[in-house]
């Protein structure tokens, strides 16, 4: 018997263990398990085609890249209270590409924009700054990780969510034109820059591999997965990538 389809039309989801929610072109759809008959729905006053989760799975950015002349589109789902938040007055904009978005661990929303990092309030739409010239961030546990720009490089920081202390951690660091920052659990740290992968050590960066073309930390095994040059790689959180396979064409 082939396999029965849960809902139809969906643009992206979110699952955990005990829930489940979907967007649609026109509404959010929530289930508290894989009953579609239970699920609820609620109609989007706007579009969204992506879902970023909070840790606790409480709340959901729903977001819209602009597009022809389009406004980006943001909101935010409370999923206790079943609420809908529209944070237009904060990142409307029809050319800027949307804002990356992080959550700490208490719920708080963190937005990159343009070279500045938010936080967010979003029960009155209101943004406060943070941090100035932040190329990439990442949040683990009461720990922002952020590089920052100076004046001729980068610095990898450390910024305490709760004292407010901000720690240097490595600097003189290649000014990367697009960075990510991945944490595993333990809090080993990989850059990713300029399609290559790096593992922070305390003496610098030590490059993993080159020619990166896509990249994965599990959602419960927190492992880091990437394929680079037609290779595909694999971390658990302890240890080095090992090679799986190795691929005459170029994997994605």
């Amino acid at each position: 018997q082939p396999p029965q389809g849960l809902w139809k039309n969906i643009l992206d989801f979110e699952i955990w263990e005990d829930g489940l929610v979907a967007l649609t072109e026109k509404a959010l759809l929530t289930a508290g398990g894989f009953d579609s008959q239970k699920a609820k729905s609620l109609d989007l006053p706007k579009t969204a085609t992506k879902i970023q989760a909070s840790p606790d799975h409480k709340y959901f950015l729903l977001t819209e890249d602009p597009a022809n002349e389009t406004p980006a589109h943001v909101l935010l789902y409370d999923r206790t209270s079943h609420q809908l938040f529209d944070l237009k007055s904060l990142f409307e904009t029809t050319e800027a590409p949307l804002p990356i978005f992080g959550f700490g661990p208490k719920d708080q929303i963190f937005a990159l924009w343009e070279g500045r990092l938010y936080f967010i309030n979003a029960k009155n739409s209101s943004r406060q700054l943070l941090l100035s010239a932040v190329n990439a961030f990442k949040i683990q546990g009461q720990t922002l990780y952020y590089l920052a720009q100076e004046k001729n490089s980068l610095a990898l920081k450390l910024y305490d969510l709760e004292t407010t202390k901000k720690t240097i951690l490595l600097e003189g660091l290649p000014e990367f034109k697009k960075s990510e920052i991945l944490i595993n659990p333990q809090k080993r740290i990989f850059l990713i820059g300029d399609k290559s992968i790096y593992s922070v050590g305390l003496n610098g960066l030590i490059k993993l591999a080159e020619n990166l073309s896509a990249w994965h930390i599990e959602k419960f095994e927190k492992n880091l997965s990437f394929v680079a040059g037609g290779e595909f790689w694999y971390a658990d959180s302890q240890n080095s990538p090992e090679l799986i396979t190795r691929s005459s064409g170029n994997l994605s």
